[in-house]
Formats: C-alpha cells, sequence, structure tokens
C-alpha cells in the first residue's frame, strides 16, 4: 500500500478489496492493465477505472456502498488523487530547480559596472527568495 493513499474504509471485505485494487495498479496486475493498457474486461477493473476518471458520482451509490464494487471504486479516486498529487508535487520541484537555476546563473555572472552589479544582486536575492519558498513547500509569489 502507498503511504500517500488511505483506506477509507473500517469493514475487513471492503479495506482488503480497496487494498488490493491499489496494489493491482502500482503492479500493473493484469485485472487492471493489459498489454500496459486499461483493461475493462471484469466488474472489479470497470468500477475502478470509472472512479480514477470520476466517470460515476458518489451520491449514486446510494444502498450499494456496503460491497466490493463500491470499494474498487473508491480505490480509483483514491489512486486518481494520489496521481494528481503526484503531477502537482513534480510542477513545483521543476519551478523549485529553475529558480535554483537562476540562482546559479546569477552567482556565476560578474559585471564592473556597478549598475549592473546592483540588478544581479537583485535577481541572486529574488531567485533565492523563490528556491527557498519553492523548497520549503510554499507558492512561488513571482
Amino acid at each position: 500500500m502507498s503511504p500517500g493513499i488511505k483506506n477509507p474504509f473500517k469493514k475487513d471485505l471492503l479495506r482488503r478489496q480497496f487494498d488490493s485494487c491499489v496494489l493491482c495498479y502500482f503492479t500493473r496486475h493484469k485485472d487492471l492493465f493489459r498489454d500496459g493498457t486499461r483493461h475493462t474486461g471484469n466488474g472489479v477493473a470497470n468500477q475502478f477505472w470509472w472512479g480514477f476518471d470520476g466517470a460515476r458520482k458518489p451520491e449514486q451509490w446510494d444502498g450499494s456502498r456496503d460491497t466490493p464494487a463500491y470499494a474498487s471504486y473508491r480505490a480509483g479516486e483514491a489512486i486518481a488523487a494520489y496521481e494528481a498529487a503526484i503531477a502537482a508535487k513534480d510542477a513545483e520541484l521543476a519551478r523549485a530547480l529553475e529558480a535554483l537555476k537562476e540562482l546559479v546563473s546569477a552567482c556565476t555572472r560578474y559585471d564592473e559596472d556597478e549598475e549592473r552589479s546592483v540588478l544581479l544582486t537583485s535577481n541572486y536575492c529574488r531567485a533565492k527568495d523563490r528556491a527557498a519558498a519553492l523548497l520549503a513547500g510554499g507558492s512561488d509569489a513571482s
């Protein structure tokens, strides 16, 4: 089980179904994948991918939320949210890397002209602050 994915179920059968779907996703098990693409030839896979795509709304599960099908659906939802969070973190880290590249560039440039040196120092400070904020988990204010 991935540390970023929380199993929401209390009932043992549903907990096991949820965990199995998550494991199948990360191991690219044949129950969810065929030849590297989505497999929808079984009910578990259909429910999982509907949850992953957000194709069925939770309120449509009126009386059947106590079923393995619902646990499969919720596993798909959880994986989709997890993947979205990973993508957002990757984008944040890419911005931090760019800020660090700017910082290195500002540090390596040198010009004897005093006005240019002040501008480089200003760019250096701005790049350093951006990199520090992004690496600390903040947002890029510029």
